[in-house]
């Protein structure tokens, strides 16, 4: 059941995962051409000078791209479903209600990291192709915490598309940007890296999270 769960998200997902990709790679190659047009512009010492010592950030076009498509998806994975109630159907399959709306969130969240993983292998790919090794580093310490908020736009879009509640919507929404925003806040490169488990992990306690609004879109006709 669980097998055909996903089959059904994959069917109902497939064409926006797949313009979202090919939004993230555009953006991918619009950096590519500013930081080739970066070398054309200047010589190359004082570029690595800018990247390596004034923490320039060659990928910045980059910063909102992964909050932006962690939203979209989230929207187009769960609109539909509160569409006339939709999800209601899947929450009455003879299946726990917790391994319904799991695999809903896991084949979400596969699909997102597999857009940013994408991302963040062209930018090592892309760095190291101008940059010391040090700068591939740093480049993906700095980028991680924007595939975080990415992560958060997608669970906090779940959380309050499934929340039947509007105060709690709003309630819900409001704590998504404000975790979103905390990822984003530093702009200095790698600025994050020391506390980024801590931020995993807020990240991660969200996943369970989906299960309460969930729980009372099921039985809030009950209640």
């Amino acid at each position: 059941m669980v097998r055909s769960i996903i089959y059904k998200e994959l069917l109902k997902t497939w064409r926006g995962w797949a313009a979202l990709m090919f939004l993230n790679m555009a953006v991918m190659a619009y950096i590519a051409a500013e930081t080739r047009s970066m070398f054309v512009m200047d010589h190359p010492e004082i570029v690595w000078h800018r990247v390596m010592y004034l923490g320039s950030i060659h990928f910045g076009s980059l910063r909102s791209i992964p909050l932006l498509t962690g939203a979209l998806l989230g929207a187009a994975q769960f609109l539909p479903e509160m569409r006339d109630e939709r999800f209601r159907l899947s929450l009455h399959l003879p299946v726990e209600l917790h391994k319904v709306v799991t695999a809903h969130v896991a084949f979400g969240l596969f699909a997102l990291g597999a857009i940013l993983l994408t991302d963040m292998g062209i930018l090592a790919v892309l760095t190291a192709s101008y940059f010391p090794l040090e700068a591939v580093t740093m480049s993906l310490w700095t980028a991680a915490p924007w595939c975080l908020a990415g992560f958060v736009a997608y669970l906090g879009t779940a959380l309050a598309l499934l929340e039947p509640k509007y105060h709690l919507k709003a309630a819900l929404i409001a704590v998504a940007i404000a975790l979103s925003e905390l990822y984003m806040y530093r702009t200095a490169p790698g600025s994050y890296r020391t506390i980024l488990p801590i931020l995993v992990l807020l990240s991660a306690l969200l996943v369970p999270g989906v299960l309460l609004p969930a729980y009372r879109f099921r039985f809030r006709r009950l209640s």
